[in-house]
């Protein structure tokens, strides 16, 4: 059997302080502390694990305290302490008593004459703030789908009610401008004025419209919503947009979720246009089966050196639209110069609940 040497005496030795000092600093933490050997076994623990008792741990790997599925990536995690000798943090679920539990490791890499001869763990428990966590990103959801269908109801009261009140008027109006020609009445040329002026509302309702609810099934759906983004950002900032798009066999996300990629791309070419200061920018959109790859690429001037390309609040805000889908956003410069943001997403198949947009 192996012989270990006692571990708060070694630790005073290795850390010049006090025996006693140090066991007392030991005993007062919360988390459970633990040496381990470069073999990953336990060589002190300050208290026990689960079932097992402080003195039955040492000799234990720390592999037989965590999850089968999680022994490939631990084992990675203090493989990358050793050869990088910085600390590294992992999280890991376990099924305890039948209640899924969150647990956290901090790893600190223990250094002797410039090698790595040991392993410091901090184990503590996260359940409470894994379910915080989880809490607050349900409110998030909720609290944006929310945001979102007052949206679409805003949009669809602008098209469907002003738009359509304005559209009458216009109408009266264009009769009565004819009524007016017929009598040559003076007031005929003002009346055209007013006509046009009631044209130009109803133009900007539907804008305003669109703009609070740009993806709509009636209108076409996501792939429409982003050719029409593409034609207004041409003529808006005089730059030369494109989309492509290549879905099979069908797009089944829901339209709130289309409306988070909408987002997405609309920020990623306001980006490339105002801070790229790009001339050329595409739109690609691709479907196959169920995950969605959203590009957006510029020509523009990239990334400027030192800068963090996902530290503004709009790129803060796509990250956070494509956690909302269960996606990820990543942005990576292009060879030919500028910058290409990519959106992964998954969408449900065709047999689960979702719509074809």
């Amino acid at each position: 059997m192996v012989e270990f040497p006692p571990p708060p005496a070694a630790w005073a030795q290795l850390l010049d302080t006090p025996e006693a000092a140090l066991r007392a600093l030991i005993g007062s933490v919360s988390d459970r502390l633990l040496l381990l050997d470069l073999d990953l076994q336990i060589r002190f623990a300050n208290r026990g694990i689960f079932e097992v008792q402080r003195t039955a741990l040492p000799g234990r790997s720390i592999e037989d305290f965590l999850p089968a599925s999680e022994h490939e990536r631990v084992i990675g995690v203090y493989r990358r302490v050793r050869q990088e000798r910085t600390p590294a943090v992992y999280e890991f679920r376990q099924l305890v008593r039948g209640e899924t539990r969150w647990f956290e490791h901090r790893i600190g890499p223990v250094i002797e004459h410039g090698s790595v001869v040991a392993f410091a763990v901090a184990c503590g428990e996260i359940t409470a703030r894994r379910r915080g966590e989880e809490a607050l990103r349900v409110l998030e959801r909720e609290i944006t789908e929310i945001a979102n269908r007052e949206q679409r109801r805003i949009g669809n009261d602008l098209h469907d009610g002003l738009g359509q009140e304005l559209t009458g008027i216009a109408l009266m109006l264009t009769s009565l401008v004819g009524r007016l020609h017929k009598e040559h009445h003076a007031a005929a040329a003002d009346a055209e004025e007013i006509v046009g002026l009631v044209n130009g509302a109803i133009d900007s309702t539907r804008a305003l419209a669109r703009g609070l609810s740009p993806v709509s099934i009636e209108r076409g759906g996501l792939s429409f919503a982003m050719r029409s983004l593409a034609t207004r950002a041409s003529d808006m900032y005089g730059v030369r947009v494109c989309f492509h798009s290549k879905i099979w066999p069908q797009l089944t996300l829901e339209a709130s979720a289309c409306t988070h990629l909408y987002r997405i791309a609309q920020e990623a070419v306001t980006n490339a246009v105002r801070h790229g200061h790009a001339s050329e920018v595409l739109i690609d959109l691709r479907v196959d089966g169920e995950r969605v790859v959203l590009s957006v690429a510029d020509n523009g001037r990239g990334f400027i050196p030192g800068a963090v390309p996902a530290s503004g609040m709009g790129l803060r805000i796509m990250q956070y639209r494509a956690n909302m889908l269960g996606g990820s956003v990543s942005f990576e410069p292009r060879t030919e110069g500028g910058v290409r943001m990519v959106c992964l997403s998954h969408q449900p198949a065709l047999g689960e609940p979702g719509r074809g947009n």
